[in-house]
C-alpha cells in the first residue's frame, strides 16, 4: 500500500466516524431504537456516543493525536458493538428485508478494529530507534582486536577486530531503548521532533521561575518534574518491540560490511524496510534550535552538542 493511499483511507475513516457522530443529534431516534434494553439512559448514551465517534475523526485527523485516536476508535468500536448486536436481532425479529444484510455486518465490525489498528503505531519510533542505535554504535567502537572463541582446527582463540564483531552488536542493542527515558515530550515541535533530549520550553520556564523564587504548584512535586512521563515510557516499549521485530534486519545491515559502509542504518532500516509503503516524510524533519533555546544553552555553559 502506497504512503498516498494509506493517508487517504485513514482520512476516509477519519471522516466517516465524524459524519456518523453527527447523525447521532440529527436522528437520535434511529440509534434509540437499537439500544440494548439492558443500558440506562438511552438518549444521553446516544448523545455521548456521538460526541466519542466525532472526537475520534478529529484525534484521527491530526498527526499529532492520531496513535492515541486509533486507539480510542478501537474501544468505541468495541463498546458499540452490543448496539450493533441488538440491531440485528430487531431486524430479525420483525422478519425485516434487509435482517441478512445486518447479521452479515456483524463480523464486519471487526474489520473496522483492524482498519483502526492499522494506525495505533507510531511511524516517528523507527527514526528515534535508528539513531539511537547510530550514536549507540558510535559509542561502542573500538580499533582493538578481541577473542571471541576457538576455532575447530585448532586450541588457538579466533581473533576478531572488536568493530565487526557480534560482541559490538549484542552491546550495542542491549538496553539501547533504555537511552528513550533521557527524552522529553516537546509539546511545541511538530511530528517526530516532538521527542528529543533536554527540557521542554515548557518545562525550562517553569524551572526558571522556582529557581527565582517563584511558587510553582503541579500535580506532582519538583522532584518528579524530569522523571520520564507515560508517553515517554510508551514509546520506549514501542521501541523495544521494534528491535524484537527488526532485529535480522539489524543484524544483516551490520554484518555486511560494504552495505554497513554505503547504506546508513536510518535509511536501510526505515525508509527501505519499515516506512517503505508508509508515509516516511518524519525522515525530512530536522530540528533548528530556536534564539532562545540556544541561549538558555549558551548560559548553562553547556559544550554538548544539541540533540536534533
Amino acid at each position: 500500500m502506497s504512503p498516498l493511499l494509506r493517508l487517504l483511507l485513514m482520512y476516509i475513516m477519519a471522516t466517516l466516524y465524524i459524519i456518523a457522530g453527527i447523525f447521532h443529534f440529527v436522528t437520535p431516534e434511529f440509534y434509540l431504537a437499537i439500544m440494548p434494553n439492558y443500558l440506562p439512559y438511552h438518549l444521553e448514551l446516544v448523545y455521548l456516543s456521538g460526541v466519542a465517534e466525532i472526537i475520534c475523526g478529529l484525534m484521527l485527523y491530526l498527526k499529532r493525536t492520531r496513535v492515541f485516536g486509533a486507539w480510542l476508535t478501537i474501544a468505541l468500536l468495541i463498546a458499540i458493538y452490543p448496539a450493533n448486536v441488538q440491531m440485528a436481532q430487531n431486524y430479525w425479529s420483525k422478519d425485516h428485508p434487509q435482517k441478512y444484510l445486518l447479521l452479515a455486518r456483524l463480523p464486519f465490525q471487526f474489520v473496522f478494529i483492524w482498519w483502526a489498528y492499522q494506525y495505533t503505531k507510531p511511524i516517528e519510533h523507527a527514526k528515534l530507534l535508528a539513531q539511537e542505535l547510530t550514536e549507540n554504535f558510535q559509542a561502542h567502537n573500538s580499533p582493538s582486536v578481541i577473542e571471541t572463541s576457538y576455532s575447530l582446527d585448532n586450541k588457538q582463540p579466533k581473533r576478531t577486530k572488536y568493530s565487526e564483531s557480534e560482541t559490538r552488536l549484542i552491546e550495542t542493542l542491549e538496553n539501547v531503548c533504555d537511552r528513550f527515558l533521557k527524552y522529553n515530550v516537546h509539546a511545541e515541535r511538530p511530528g517526530s521532533l516532538r521527542y528529543a533530549r533536554g527540557r521542554s520550553q515548557t518545562m525550562e520556564t517553569l524551572w526558571n521561575l522556582r529557581n527565582k523564587g517563584v511558587k510553582v504548584v503541579l500535580d506532582v512535586p519538583d522532584t518528579m518534574w524530569d522523571a520520564p512521563s507515560a508517553e515517554i515510557t510508551q514509546l520506549k516499549k514501542y521501541c523495544e518491540e521494534m528491535v524484537e521485530e527488526q532485529e535480522e534486519n539489524i543484524e544483516q545491515w551490520y554484518f555486511d560490511k560494504q552495505v554497513r559502509n554505503e547504506i546508513p542504518l536510518e535509511k536501510y532500516l526505515c525508509e527501505d524496510r519499515v516506512l517503505k509503503n508508509r508515509d516516511s516524510s518524519c525522515l525530512r524533519e530536522v530540528y533548528t534550535p530556536t534564539d532562545q533555546e540556544t541561549t538558555n544553552a549558551k548560559s548553562k555553559g553547556d559544550t554538548e552538542k544539541i540533540d536534533l
